[in-house]
């Protein structure tokens, strides 16, 4: 669950709006998520040695080598086994 701004996806819901109350993000609905490190405007999520990110990609801080903004969780591929 988040909320809060939107902005650049860091609530990881697939768009921009607000959310004023917690919303489920229906993207890891079913995954176990073992811990958490949220920033200003992204957030980290992992599961089973599996990483995911979302949120403002500027200056690469979502770890997919670029600086795009990622609306839903997205596994860090890089940090694979």
């Amino acid at each position: 669950y988040s909320c809060g701004h939107r902005e650049n996806g860091r609530l990881g819901h697939g768009n921009c709006k607000v959310c004023w109350s917690p919303m489920l993000i229906e993207e890891i609905a079913k995954i176990k998520i073992t811990g958490l490190a949220a920033g200003e405007s992204h957030s980290l999520l992992l599961s089973s040695g599996t990483v995911f990110s979302f949120g403002c990609g500027k200056d690469g801080q979502l770890g997919f080598g670029n600086e795009v903004d990622q609306f839903v969780p997205k596994k860090v591929k890089s940090l694979l086994k």
